[in-house]
């Protein structure tokens, strides 16, 4: 019942799910620079997958230890927060022949 449990919350956007408007420093370099008229080419997470080759699994490793901590856990529900949204994308419960996403990683 909402008008007796209250939710208050957090999206933790960027963490699962690599979006380059959160993330611009994992994209960045595999773009060309905005003041030219080429369109960037890595532009979700499975163009950076692709574009990451074999540091994919590195990177990601490293970016899901750091990004979102148990600190920041700590925080949200020091500040009274009680929700979090976790967005996660299909690839994380299941893997197409073919694709760079890399399973059991997230």
């Amino acid at each position: 019942d909402y008008s007796s449990c209250r939710i208050y919350g957090v999206n933790l956007s960027g963490w699962l799910v690599l979006e380059p408007f959160i993330l611009p420093y994992l994209f960045e370099k595999f773009n060309p620079d905005e003041t030219t008229d080429t369109p960037p080419t890595v532009v979700d997470e499975l163009s950076l997958s692709t574009a990451l080759g074999k540091d994919l699994a590195s990177t990601l490793e490293e970016h899901y230890k750091a990004f979102i901590t148990k600190e920041d856990f700590a925080q949200i529900a020091a500040a009274g927060l009680n929700w979090v949204w976790l967005p996660v994308g299909w690839w994380m419960t299941e893997t197409w022949e073919g694709k760079p996403m890399i399973p059991k990683t997230s």
